[in-house]
């Protein structure tokens, strides 16, 4: 519950992979983290099984590079831009 001006307001946030959703007074705006095509991310968490690409390979965009595992769903994640991958360890 906020306070500004003397009016009273009901918000609430919350932070996803994809960026930030903010709900004010039943209206939601989502405001997205910096699009940086040199880290490839999903917007699902999962466990990673096994990557599709080799390390130093060059793959075009819209190419699977890695298999998640979801739910006990399995997905494939495409790359956004093409380029070279370079896996490394976080």
């Amino acid at each position: 519950l906020l306070l500004v001006g003397g009016r009273s307001h009901v918000a609430y946030a919350r932070e996803f992979p994809s960026g930030l959703r903010l709900t004010l007074d039943g209206k939601t705006c989502l405001f997205q983290k910096e699009y940086d095509p040199t880290r490839l991310k999903s917007s699902v968490n999962g466990k990673l099984i096994r990557f599709l690409v080799m390390d130093g390979e060059h793959v075009q965009k819209g190419v699977p590079y890695v298999e998640i595992e979801v739910m006990k769903m399995y997905l494939t994640l495409p790359i956004p831009e093409s380029g070279t991958i370079r896996f490394r360890k976080p």
